[in-house]
């Protein structure tokens, strides 16, 4: 779940993307995972009617979970140079620096996500 003020904004060639809507400081809790609103499902209990959504905005871990964030967050997009770091799927992302308002949040995606993406062609 988002700790942080943020909206979406388009960025060209890239897509949707999540941006800061404050100051954010070095190491402050930009999202933490809530079970209310972070769904932790088994992938193979995924419905069959459900299942492209989850994997186009889920998060596979090596549990053979599956996370979904049913906020915004799920807009945060990978970068090799990222502003936030995973601390764990299950516990919480930080800010690797400060950030400003209108700022993109980004992730490096291969820290946490098993999932074979190629991010030559996200960077």
């Amino acid at each position: 779940m988002l700790v942080v003020d943020t909206y979406l904004k388009e960025f060209k060639g890239k897509g949707i993307g999540l941006v800061s809507n404050q100051h954010i400081k070095k190491g402050q809790k930009v999202w933490v995972y809530n079970p209310i609103i972070d769904i932790n499902i088994d992938k193979n209990k995924i419905p069959k009617e459900a299942k492209n959504f989850f994997e186009k905005y889920g998060v596979e871990l090596k549990s053979g979970s599956l996370i979904l964030n049913t906020d915004d967050a799920r807009f945060i997009n990978h970068s090799k140079k990222p502003n936030l770091k995973n601390i764990s799927p299950l516990e919480s992302n930080i800010a690797l620096r400060d950030i400003s308002p209108g700022e993109e949040l980004t992730i490096d995606y291969s820290t946490f996500d098993i999932n074979e993406i190629n991010f030559e062609i996200l960077d």
